[in-house]
Formats: C-alpha cells, structure tokens, sequence
C-alpha cells in the first residue's frame, strides 16, 4: 500500500527497509464495510465517527440532511463533505461520506412553514424547484419518507428521470412496491417492504384514508397471517429483474422485538451512546412497542414481525434481489459501527450465506453507489479500505468483529489505535458538554421541532 492505494498483492517480500510490515500470519483480510443506511448530526464526530472507523465501517451512506438553512441538529451535505475530506487528508477520522442525500420528503408535514413553500411539494412546479434545489446543492439522491402521498410521489419521480438524482428511502404507504419500480426507486429502506405488499389486501390499506391510523398491532397481525405468495413471489421476481437494492435493517425490527427484555440497555455496546438520547428517545420508544405491541389476543406482535421479515429476506435472495447492508444509525438500539456486525449477523440468520452478506456489505455497496473501480474488494489500484481479522468470516459471520486492525486510506489503525477511538467515543457519550450540546441542537433546530411535533 502506498499514498492511500493498493499498489501491489505478491507473496514475495517487497517491502524496502524504510516501509511499515504488519504480520497478518493466521488472519484474514476483507474490504472495508460500508453502513448503507446511516443518519449524521453535528456531534457525530464525537459519537459515531470514532465507532464507525473502529469497527472497520470505511464508508457510509447517509439519509438525512438538510433544507435551504444549516442546522443546529442535522449534518448537511456540506459537513459530511468537508469531514470526509479532513479525514482524507489526515487531519480526523472519519468513514467516506459517499452519495449526498437530501432533507426527507415526506408530504409536507416536516417542513417547517418559513422554508420556501416548493419543499412541500404541493405543485408540479414544487418538484421542479425541489429537484433544482438539491442539483446545485450537490446531492446525489432525494430520500421520501412514508408519507409522502401518491400524488406527491409521482410528481417527484416524473421529475426526477429529468435528473441525475437517485429516488431512494421508503416505500410511501399509499404507493405500490410495483409503482416504486416502475418509478426507478434506487433503493427500499426496512424489512416492512415485503410484509406490506404480500398481504392479500394490501390494496385496501394502501388506499385507506390514513394508513398510519390504520397500521395498529391487530393490522400487523393480518399482514404476517394473511400473506399471498403467488403474488409475493411475482413481486420478489419484478424487483431482482429491476435496479432496486433493499436495505432491510432489521436492527430496527429488532429494537421492537426485544423492547420486553427489562436489562436490554444494558448491554455494554450502549454505554457508547449518550445518555440523553437513551433517556429522551430511546426509552419512550421501547416503552411505547412494549406497551402498545399486543393484538386483541394478546399476543405480542414485534418479534412475530420480525421473523416474517427474515422469512422474507431468504426468499427475497433466493429470488435474486439485491441487498445492501445498512443500520439506521440514530435510530433506537442502533450504535454507530458496532451494529452493522450485528445487521450482517442478522441477514445470515435469516438465511443469507455470510459470503453474501460480505458482499453486500461491500462490492455490492460500491456497485450500487458507481465506485467498484475504487473500492468494494481487494485489488490492485483500488483505494486500500482494509480490515485485518483474526478469524474467517466466512465460516462464522461474528468472526466480523475479531479486528485486530482496520486501514483507511493506507492510514493504519492498530488495536492499540482501535481501543483509544472506543475508549474517546464512550467518554464523549458519558459527557456532559456533549450531552448538553445534542438536547441544546435538538431545540434549536426547527426540523426537529417540526419531527417531534408530527
């Protein structure tokens, strides 16, 4: 490795006297991971960044950011773009910002009433003007959220095939998995996608007045138990014939699934995210799935939820769809670099070969974002995002989180290294300054007042 690339793979000794040899007798060296599913704010230097590079997530692709104002809250494109290239140079760590995202999309309703009115996309003309806004912002992608109407949806997409800009995110409660498709939606976020659209009257909740209303424990009981599978099998077909990946994060399933277990905050991964969060967020959201998630025969839905999402997920690759590997990050039970192991653990329980989800996790991240000339897999000429394991992950997929080191950018980080940058993330989380700054953003910002408010 030299001047940040891969130079040259020989079993002879090339080293000169003056390079740095690091033994890898015994290990196993994969590319770096990428998070395809993340979410930055202000302090993520503090609180993500140091977890992400630890855990040997080099690249991450990140769904949020902002609208015409900087905010106090949300990273916009213009920090993760400066952090990716500080880290570039030396001068932080940081994992590659790769793909721009915009603001989510989501009807209107997160939009607050002092922004310029086209974000609420209540025009044709709204679509233009959105579509124009994050062209010379330099986004890469326009995120929608579920609920962003049918109406709205099409006008964005119709705009969109105008531009260079990807559709990704949800897939919008009042549109079709096949509308999605047709639309060209680059990618579809969560494990609910299949669960929705294979129940047998998926129609009718799509076209009900408020599916939000109407997405209550007795509902989700109906989409596992009345389930079509000509129809699911077709739909799996349509999508593996298509451009669309999905990113299932099924970490987020499971933060429901599990929300009973009393002593589940108190694993050792959580102690690296800041308190406030934990108290303010994370809690009431475990406390509303524990409340809240039994059917009228008080059968606890969540991880009934979860497993059909699994089952969906081993007939989805059998099928041929295309995965990538993302988190949430930010979302409840998520931490910055340490789940993404625990994503990948998840997909192979639910029936992916952990050869496919390293690669999900990798090759087919860097195809998806047009950068498989530079990274994804360990070639010459290609950027040297490495990670050096102790043990085969493809014989046990846990074997991920055995890092003895991780290389970003030729910059090497060895285990004494990887146990400061845990050691600064979990002091940040118990710090006070860094907790009073995430509440003090989080009021300031007019986006999040808006978020919590809906």
């Amino acid at each position: 490795v030299s001047d940040g690339m891969i130079k040259d793979i020989s079993s002879a000794q090339l080293a000169h006297q003056s390079d740095q040899v690091i033994d890898g007798t015994g290990k196993y060296v994969i590319p770096g991971l990428w998070d395809m599913h993340t979410h930055s704010i202000k302090i993520s230097p503090q609180i993500h960044h140091p977890l992400y590079i630890a855990n040997g997530v080099t690249s991450v692709r990140d769904l949020s950011g902002c609208l015409s104002e900087d905010d106090s809250f949300w990273a916009c494109a213009s920090d993760r773009k400066l952090w990716s290239q500080e880290a570039l140079l030396g001068k932080r760590t940081s994992p590659r910002y790769v793909l721009q995202s915009s603001y989510q999309v989501n009807g209107g309703s997160e939009v607050p009433d002092d922004f310029p009115a086209f974000f609420k996309l209540n025009h044709a003309k709204d679509a233009k003007q959105l579509v124009s806004f994050y062209e010379s912002n330099n986004a890469d992608m326009i995120k929608v959220h579920a609920g962003i109407s049918a109406e709205q949806y099409h006008m964005l997409s119709t705009e969109l095939k105008h531009s260079k800009l990807d559709l990704v995110g949800h897939k919008p409660l009042n549109v079709s998995l096949q509308q999605a498709l047709n639309a060209g939606q680059k990618s579809l976020e969560h494990g609910r996608v299949f669960l929705f659209e294979c129940y047998s009257d998926s129609e009718s909740f799509r076209l009900s007045e408020d599916p939000y209303k109407a997405y209550t424990p007795d509902l989700q009981r109906q989409l596992i138990d009345q389930q079509d599978q000509k129809k699911c099998d077709g739909l799996m077909k349509n999508m593996a014939a298509s451009n669309s990946y999905w990113v299932p994060t099924l970490t987020t399933l499971e933060s429901s699934a599990f929300a009973q277990d009393e002593t589940l905050l108190d694993q050792p991964k959580y102690e690296y995210v800041p308190y406030l969060m934990k108290t303010l967020f994370w809690q009431p959201d475990l406390n509303n799935a524990k409340t809240k998630g039994f059917d009228k025969d008080g059968k606890y839905i969540h991880q009934d939820f979860l497993d059909a999402a699994k089952r969906h997920i081993k007939a989805a690759n059998e099928h041929g769809v295309k995965f990538l590997v993302g988190t949430d990050t930010l979302d409840t039970n998520v931490v910055a670099g340490i789940s993404l192991h625990d994503e990948m653990a998840s997909m192979v329980d639910a029936g992916l070969t952990p050869a496919e989800v390293l690669h999900a996790a990798t090759l087919s991240a860097a195809i998806y974002a047009g950068q498989q000339d530079k990274f994804g897999s360990i070639e010459i000429g290609k950027y040297a995002d490495l990670i050096l394991l102790d043990n085969n992950p493809l014989e046990n997929i846990h074997h991920t989180k055995q890092i003895h080191a991780v290389m970003f950018n030729g910059r090497l980080y060895d285990k004494t290294a990887i146990e400061e940058l845990h050691a600064f993330a979990k002091d940040q989380a118990s710090s006070v300054k860094v907790n009073a700054r995430y509440v003090w953003s989080l009021v300031q910002s007019p986006l999040m007042r808006m978020q919590i408010a809906d």
